[in-house]
């Protein structure tokens, strides 16, 4: 697994939502893009406030580089909040 460096952390992202609660199937162009996932590693000069395994909600228009399915490394700048972990 690839470890992030300088600002950069390593998250994977939540699944996008298939169904509506309900059990609707959503069109593939109606599934939303999940914003929120989970820190699996910080590079050594990311915000102190970012931690392994804090779930993390990050700017919708961020640049994000995927490298294994649903894992991406992204600039902790783009975290628009962290949860307490």
């Amino acid at each position: 697994m690839f470890k992030p460096l300088n600002t950069k952390l390593l998250i994977e992202l939540d699944k996008k939502e298939e169904s509506t609660k309900s059990g609707i199937l959503l069109a593939t162009e109606s599934q939303k893009t999940k914003t929120t996932g989970v820190v699996l590693e910080v590079g050594p000069k990311a915000d102190e406030a970012i931690k392994k395994g804090c779930r993390v909600l990050l700017d919708r228009m961020g640049t994000k580089q995927e490298v294994e399915e649903g894992i991406y490394i992204i600039d902790s700048r783009e975290v628009l909040g962290v949860e307490e972990c």
